[in-house]
């Protein structure tokens, strides 16, 4: 009877330390969870202390959104953020780029993504291959929210041939001229 009691004792002390086990990583896991603390603040070298929270992020960009500008009149407003670089739409001149091209089903698919509003115009595709042209088409311009697009070139691989062939776009478009480069391997 003894040697029944002293397992079912050491079976309740692993019980019991399993628990408290559990309890204190519940307990840690809560702590960390509904701190407002940064982690490696407290405990040495748990964290990186470089790294800045969310919501530290969160308040300087509203107080960035927040940089207000005084008008003639006098009333202040807010000015919108100007996020990365300058504004395309000033430029003189229409840029963009290729965002796709590849042969699917036969065809070759080009997509081009103008990064200027334009309300209406052309993109001219030009193929070449060993500085000879083998193909040109045209398409329309499309406008979006604030870039637009050319319509899209579909071309039966059947009239290119094999080969690396360069893609020039040339756009116009409300008052502007650009051209965009390329290349793909058919």
């Amino acid at each position: 009877m003894a040697a029944r009691t002293r397992k079912n004792w050491w079976k309740n002390v692993l019980v019991v330390a399993l628990i408290a086990v559990a309890g204190v990583i519940c307990f840690l896991v809560w702590k960390a969870y509904f701190s407002n603390e940064k982690p490696g603040n407290d405990s040495g070298n748990f964290g990186d202390s470089s790294v800045v929270d969310d919501k530290t992020k969160k308040e300087e960009k509203k107080e960035e959104k927040k940089e207000e500008v005084k008008t003639d009149s006098g009333d202040e407003k807010e000015k919108a953020p100007q996020y990365d670089g300058d504004d395309p739409n000033t430029k003189k001149e229409l840029t963009g780029v290729v965002t796709y091209a590849g042969v699917n089903n036969g065809k070759l698919m080009i997509r081009v993504n103008i990064d200027q509003y334009v309300s209406s115009g052309t993109c001219t595709l030009g193929l070449r291959r060993e500085g000879m042209n083998i193909y040109s088409a045209e398409a329309l311009i499309t406008d979006g929210a604030s870039t637009s697009t050319c319509e899209g070139f579909d071309i039966s691989t059947d009239e290119l041939g094999n080969g690396t062939t360069n893609i020039i776009i040339y756009m116009e478009g409300d008052g502007k001229t650009g051209e965009i480069q390329g290349r793909v391997d058919l």
